[in-house]
């Protein structure tokens, strides 16, 4: 599960960042012990059957995570491009 979550942040980070990879390193491990926690407080045991849907989980989870960091992502980049503007984008009705 470690090397898992390892690989998933080393892709993360050389393709969107640092600080998105940061996010997922911490996301991960954290949502993988609440589940561990609600197995433990609702009396599940962990057989065949609650280990492959944990597997499948942690798919949809990694997959929903990339898209979650690839919007910060992009927020990160609009918002540092609107403060290269020297003055004020042209209204379209002024032409480009």
């Amino acid at each position: 599960m470690a090397i898992a979550t390892l690989v998933v942040v080393l892709l993360i980070a050389l393709a969107l960042g640092r600080r998105e990879a940061v996010i997922v390193a911490i996301v991960i491990p954290i949502t993988l012990a609440i589940v561990q926690f609600v197995y433990k407080m609702t009396g599940f045991t962990l057989n065949r059957m609650t280990l492959s849907s944990m597997i499948f989980a942690i798919g949809i989870l990694v997959d929903d995570a990339i898209v979650i960091i690839e919007n910060i992502h992009r927020h990160y980049q609009e918002r540092s491009a609107r403060r290269t503007w020297s003055r004020p984008p042209p209204k379209p009705s002024e032409g480009w």
